[in-house]
């Protein structure tokens, strides 16, 4: 399957899954069947920015897209989101290198961070400015 590039934050999202999910699930269709993650105990709130987990909530929709994961939702308000690897989840695809607008921006940010001058260290004494 040939997907276009993979941003970083994709890939790193496809790595945690893995991980969560355990390697013999690459192979065994039952055990990805049987096992999924309540999405608000992969990122838990307490220890968990919100920029965080939108941003891992929006590469999990990336990775819905791409036919590596099932997302599912029950039909009440706030019913808890649950998401199962699929066999798109240990392709190849994600071992590609990054690249994509995600990976750009990433790109030039640190790029911008190196050029900026760091700050002199200067050591003085204190003055009082009296009035």
């Amino acid at each position: 399957m040939d997907s276009g590039p993979v941003s970083l934050g994709t890939k790193h999202a496809v790595h945690i899954l893995r991980d969560l999910f355990g390697a013999d699930a690459e192979n065994d269709d039952e055990k990805r069947s049987k096992t999924s993650v309540v999405f608000q105990d992969l990122l838990p709130e307490k220890r968990t920015t919100k920029a965080d987990a939108t941003k891992m909530f929006f590469e999990c929709l990336v990775l819905a897209t791409k036919d590596a994961i099932k997302i599912e939702q029950g039909d009440a308000l706030g019913a808890p989101i649950r998401v199962r690897g699929k066999r798109g989840l240990w392709g190849a695809w994600a071992e590609r290198e990054a690249g994509g607008e995600i990976a750009e921006e990433e790109q030039v940010a640190d790029e911008a961070e190196q050029r900026e001058p760091s700050p002199a260290a200067v050591s003085a004494q204190a003055v009082a400015v009296g009035a």
